[in-house]
């Protein structure tokens, strides 16, 4: 059993870069920061290949606290982090001011705040991209509160049709649920992910 998951996860991973030879080639060059709401930032970088310019990977933040830090950034990452600590969940918690990072694929307070700090400082603030999704508390007033935040660059990933919201990309097939799943996860065995059947391209989404 232990050898066909492995057989699984080299094929997907290869059939993932067959499928995006194109774009990780279109994207060889590129050096953007994308400030991701959780996972599906890092998981779009790494997927074409490109290195990780943002402090936001492997974790992630609640949608209001997410907006907080993309309203003013450059506060947010030249302040002290604190650590929380709580019983309520099993991965290290930061505080920056009057937000909390949910630092939920690290080990230790600590290294969370290493690679925060370290990340931090590989930020192109002319560069930005801002990717979040409807769910971690999102309310359809915080929709349209990223839809205006400054930043041209931005997309929300949404699980109904919301034509007012010009930042939202519609995924099907969580219609019935109160928010979207998880995107990134595989579809079959050839490298395709749910988020590959959404109308967005992660290399146009860069380019254009």
């Amino acid at each position: 059993m232990h050898k066909l998951k492995n057989y699984i996860k080299s094929f997907r991973s290869f059939g993932r870069k067959v499928r995006l030879d194109k774009d990780i080639k279109l994207l060889k060059d590129e050096k953007v920061t994308v400030i991701s709401q959780n996972c599906n930032g890092g998981i779009f970088l790494h997927d074409h290949k490109m290195k990780f310019l943002t402090p936001t990977i492997n974790l992630y933040f609640s949608v209001p606290d997410f907006i907080k830090f993309c309203k003013n950034i450059e506060h947010y990452i030249h302040t002290p982090m604190e650590r929380v600590d709580s019983k309520e969940y099993s991965y290290p918690l930061g505080k920056i001011d009057d937000i909390i990072i949910h630092f939920v694929h690290y080990h230790s307070f600590d290294e969370a705040k290493e690679k925060w700090i370290e990340r931090c400082k590989r930020i192109d603030s002319d560069n930005l991209y801002l990717m979040m999704t409807d769910r971690d508390g999102c309310s359809y007033e915080d929709l349209t509160e990223f839809d205006k935040l400054q930043c041209k660059n931005k997309v929300v990933f949404v699980n109904k049709p919301y034509k007012e919201i010009k930042s939202a990309c519609y995924v099907k097939g969580f219609e019935t649920e109160s928010y979207i799943g998880e995107i990134y996860s595989w579809k079959g065995i050839f490298g395709k992910r749910v988020w590959d059947d959404c109308d967005f391209n992660f290399a146009n989404f860069i380019k254009s």
